[in-house]
Order: C-alpha cells, then structure tokens, then sequence
C-alpha cells in the first residue's frame, strides 16, 4: 500500500521545520516509518567540498548514488540554461521516494501544489490565511484563536500530542480509502473535517463517514472523538438569565468588563498607609498616626513625611501613601511585640520593608473595557463571582440544552417493580441522570423500554422530537434482540458502532432525523454494563455535550501521573480504563492501586474509585511499581 502523503504549508519564518522536528517523534512513537520532502526556494547543497561525491558531481556526473551500511543517497544534477529556472514538481520527487516500506510521507512546502496540506499559520506574522484559496488544505494549525473561522478544522500549533493525532487520523483515513473502493483516494478537506473533531466545524448536510467494522479493526479512539466533534451542532438559541441562575451555563457573547476592579487603590492588609520614603533603610523609624481609613470610609486628607494613618483591608490609600506595613509588624511606643498598635498616637516601624508593598492598585484585576470572559465559557464559581465584581447582573447564554434518555431490555425492570427471576433493576437510568444533573442539561428521563422494535421505534422518535440529544443504554451489541443499530440506519445515519475501549467497545454515535426533516438530533447509543456506561459518557458523550452547549474546545480530562505498586494487564490496540483509588504514600508521593475486579457489570468498582487508570492503545502489560496516567473524578465535570 502507498503511504500516506501530507503537507506543511506557510508562509516564510511560520516555523515548518521546527514543527516537524517535535511531530516526527511523535509520530514514530506510534511505530510510523515516515519519510520527508522538504522543497528548498535556494541553491543547496548536500556534500562537503573534498568528499568524493561532491568532486564527482563538479566533474560532470549528472547523477550521483552513495551508498554505505547505514544510508545511501541519490543527487541529481539539472542542467542550468534553457529550462535552469524549472523546480522539480512534488510528483516527481515522490517517483525518486523509495515508499515501499514507509508508512508517511511529510511534505514542507510546496504550498502552491494540489494535496493533502495542513497551513501553519501565526496572526502575529500579518499574513493571510492560504487556506481560503486553497481548497487542498485540509486544517490550519495556529498559535492564537481565529476571528472569522476558517472553513477547516483549527489546530493548536503549540499542541504537538493534537496535530499527532489529527496526523494518525490522516493515515487511517488513507488506509480506508485504499483499502474500500467505496471512498476517495485521498482524503478531501471535507472528509478531514469530519474526521477533526473541531468544535468550530458545522455538522456537515452529507453522510456520516464509514464505520470501521469488526476486530480488529476497531475504531480509535481519537478518531472517534474527532468525528463526534465534527458531527454534533452547536446549540445557536440565547437567552438572558440572572446571574443566580447562570452557573454552569455557557456564555453567548464576549463580556468586556465596563469598570476597574478595583476601583481604587486600596490596602491588602490591616496596618499603617505611609509613603515609601519613610521606611528606615536600617534601625527604625517612628511615625506620628494622624487618622484611620476603612473600607467605605477613606481618610479625607492627605499624609505629609513623618506622619502615617492606621488603614484597614480595602480601605482607599490615603493622599501621600503608597505602602502599608502590617499592623503585626508596627509597635506602639512604649509597648511589647505582644501588644497591639491599634489606639497609638505613634507607631515604630523597623527596617526590612519596601515601598509599595501590601497595596492593590485601581484596575490590578480588571481594566475598564478589558476582556474579562469569552463567548463559549462555562460559567462556574469563579466567573460568576468576576460577573458580580463588575456589577453584571444578567447575561446573555445559550439555551440549555435538552437530552432525553431510556434503557433497552427485556430484563430491566424500574425502582418500585417486583423482580422475577432473571431480572434485574435499572441502574443505568440513575447514573446517567446524575452525570447529566451535574452538566446543567434538561434531561428527559423516558424510562425503560422493553427490546421490541415498534416500541423502540416509537421511544426514538418521540425523544427525536422533544430532544437535541437522545441517549440509550443497552441494545448496541450484536445480539439477535439488539435493534436499535438497525433503527438507527432506518431513521438516520450510522457515524460508526465500535471504538477500540475497554470498558465500553460497543458504542454507537450517530445522527437521527425527526419526522419533519426540520432538524437533525444526535443519538448516543451506550453500552448496557453499567460501568461502561460510565466511562464512555465521560471520554466520549460529556464534550460532545459540552460542545453543543457552545462551549468552545471542551478541555480534556486532565492527567495525573501516579505510581502504581501493582502490575496491570494489557493487550495493544485499545485504550483500557481501570477504576482505581488514588492517595498519598508514607513520603506524601502519589500512587493509585487498582479496585479489584476489571467488570464492566460491577457498578460497585465504580463507587470505590476516586479515579481511572488509562492505558493508552500501544500500550502492553504495566509491569509493577510503575508510573501510569491517571484521570481524577473530580475533574470529570
């Protein structure tokens, strides 16, 4: 098969060679025999002057081929005159490409050729972006967010982990491509952006792409992620709230902050406002204190050389201060370090301070006219409490977003119902309610619906109705009574039904059409066994969520890394999650320490834990003692 080719197009001084010395290890981490074209716009050279090919070449020879244990190279000579300005085309440098046995080929340069490139782009650089002219550019790497988007996927060029991937999304895509007629040679800029993942992408009016289909040709993970993102519409709707109703929400419009926080220069401290010249460079000095200032009650008058005013934490600096000593760190005269300054007429103050110390400044934390938050943030604690600073008490957020919900499955029965033998009691149902709460979604809790086609046809459709979102549990195997994967093609398209995870391989994704045809709803069709449900709504379902609810770049759960005394099992090929808990050892260093049993069924593993131990898909055995990434549930919102 004929590798993989992909360009690194931009324009001069973006830094195309420096990207490509961080990706390609990256890239051959993953095991990748990568080969590169680089196009130079100067005459170069390859030899030494002395070496025997470089005599050979000034001789005459039009071609030279070196060869050697560990290399061998081929230079060409063009002919100068006549035709001496032609460059050689990338087709005919990929002819000279031994490609046989390599995997990808990199490209730098050639920007103005027809191929798979990837535009490395700096807005500090004040060039225009290539590809809006150039309908080969399949992404733009960039180290700055874009304003308008650009009609491709946007990578963070600083990111090297992410163009990774987007890369091995590329090759993968190739090999589909190559390997089933039914798809194009190479892959277009539309096909990319379904692949991406980008947020910033509308879902496209066409089919899903083409599901990898059985082992072990399992869906990667990453790859499943990036055609979630490409595929699930951001939700567009506004409404205004108070500012008491908008935690968790997600911002509509940038918010430019419309007066200094703080508003005046205050003390950050209880103590004494004097002015920095005063302070003794050694031994101490004694200041007469001829006033007070409080919060909300500043001083009126301004303080002259020798003198100081007992101020309190926020109270305005006084005229003629612009340093505060602590009031632990002042003595009354006549008085003990135990006794306090409070009620002194003066003060002593040692050496050892600085002038302007303890004071916060006018606009420290916000400017008049800054950009305090941007369009697409989650509004927790913190934005809320910086809203309120500036005195903002409504904003503008996109509607919350509705999800409706059911279980499949003959067997399942509801809290209250009796059990026969062989039943069982949802609990599906209830996780997912408590992880959708804690997004901040409206959700549509539709029950348990029994393995029949005409009821669940009928469920699907109403909660295409109610719902930007449908999600199922159970019903996405290959057993004979799993129906909703052919429901699903019936009433929508199928994006893919399989991800290389452990727990939670048979994961459905796709898009349903309601009986109008006036709007598309996004289905999710988990995994019956109640951990993998777990686990594939927090890698997979909860940033796709978060993205409809127009939050720009859901960051990914963040990392540990912790020390694990015990040896872990594991094949290559899929991404493995263990329940796990995580603590502190004798020396205060983090290790993790799997539950016990690795059953997706045992919900109670899941209680246990306080994280998740993720082995990436090239993964093998972990032997004991070692260092494993390690995600925190308390990061999982």
């Amino acid at each position: 098969m004929k590798p993989a080719v992909i360009g690194f197009a931009a324009h001069s001084g973006t830094g195309k060679t420096t990207l490509l010395r961080r990706l390609i290890p990256a890239l051959r981490a993953h095991g990748l025999r990568i080969g590169v074209i680089k196009h130079a716009h100067h005459t170069f050279d390859v030899d030494q002057p002395g070496k025997d090919s470089y005599e050979l070449r000034h001789a005459g020879a039009q071609r030279v081929l070196i060869g050697s244990r560990v290399r061998w190279a081929l230079m060409v000579e063009y002919e100068q005159g006549g035709n001496g300005d032609a460059q050689p085309t990338l087709a005919e440098l990929l002819g000279h490409m031994p490609s046989s046995d390599l995997d990808l080929i990199l490209v730098e340069g050639f920007k103005h050729e027809q191929f798979a490139k990837i535009e490395l782009h700096r807005p500090s650089l004040a060039r225009a972006l290539l590809c809006l002219h150039d309908d080969s550019i399949i992404a733009v790497a960039c180290d700055e967010s874009l304003e308008p988007v650009p009609p491709v996927p946007v990578l963070d060029l600083n990111d090297i982990d992410s163009m990774r991937d987007f890369v091995l999304a590329y090759i993968a895509n190739h090999s589909a491509a190559v390997s089933q007629p039914a798809l194009a040679a190479a892959a277009t800029r539309d096909e990319m952006t379904l692949m991406s993942g980008a947020a910033n992408v509308p879902p496209p009016s066409g089919t899903l792409d083409l599901c990898y289909e059985g082992d072990p040709d399992l869906l990667p993970a990453a790859e499943a992620t990036r055609r979630i993102q490409a595929h699930v519409p951001v939700i567009d709707d506004t409404q205004t709230v108070p500012l008491t109703e908008a935690l968790a929400r997600v911002l509509a419009h940038d918010v430019t902050s419309p007066l200094d926080v703080p508003g005046h220069t205050n003390s950050a401290v209880d103590g004494f406002a004097l002015h920095g010249h005063a302070l003794p460079s050694t031994g101490e000095c004694t200041l007469q204190v001829i006033g007070r200032s409080f919060a909300g009650s500043p001083y009126p008058h301004s303080v002259a050389t020798g003198q100081c005013v007992r101020i309190m934490t926020g109270a305005v600096m006084p005229a003629g201060t612009d340093t505060v000593v602590m009031l632990e760190h002042a003595l009354g005269e006549g008085e003990s370090e135990s006794d306090t300054a409070c009620a002194q007429t003066s003060v002593r103050i040692a050496s050892g301070h600085r002038t302007g110390q303890n004071v916060r400044h006018a606009g420290e934390d916000l400017k008049a006219g800054q950009l305090m938050l941007r369009r697409g943030t989650r509004l927790m604690p913190a934005a809320l409490g910086m809203l309120a600073s500036v005195g903002i008490a409504e904003v503008a957020v996109t509607r919350t977003l509705r999800v409706a919900f059911f279980s499949t499955g003959d067997e399942l029965r509801s809290l209250g119902e009796t059990l026969s033998l062989g039943q069982v009691y949802d609990s599906n149902r209830y996780t997912l309610r408590g992880m959708l709460m804690r997004l901040g979604v409206e959700f549509i809790d539709m029950g348990v619906v029994r393995d029949d086609p005409d009821l669940l046809r009928s469920a699907l459709d109403d909660a295409c109705r109610q719902a930007d979102v449908v999600i199922t549990s159970g019903g996405v195997s290959t057993g004979d009574a799993d129906y909703i994967k052919d429901l699903l093609q019936q009433r929508g398209q199928v994006g893919f039904w399989r991800v290389a995870v452990r727990p939670g391989r048979p994961l459905a994704f796709g898009v349903l059409c309601n009986d109008t045809n006036t709007r598309n709803t996004v289905f999710f069709g988990l995994p019956g066994n109640p951990v993998a449900v777990m686990v594939t709504f927090y890698q997979f379902v909860q940033p796709a969520l978060l993205a409809m609810m127009g939050s720009q770049a859901p960051p990914p759960i963040p990392l540990l890394e912790a020390r694990c005394p015990e040896a872990l099992r594991k094949k290559p090929g899929r991404i493995e999650y263990y329940r796990a808990i995580l603590s502190r050892d004798a020396d205060g260093l983090l290790q993790v320490r799997p539950t016990g049993s690795t059953g997706s069924g045992l919900l109670h593993t899941m209680n246990d834990a306080n994280c998740l131990i993720v082995l990436a898909e090239q993964q093998h055995d972990v032997p004991a003692h070692s260092v494993v990434p390690v995600q925190p549930f308390f990061a999982m919102v």
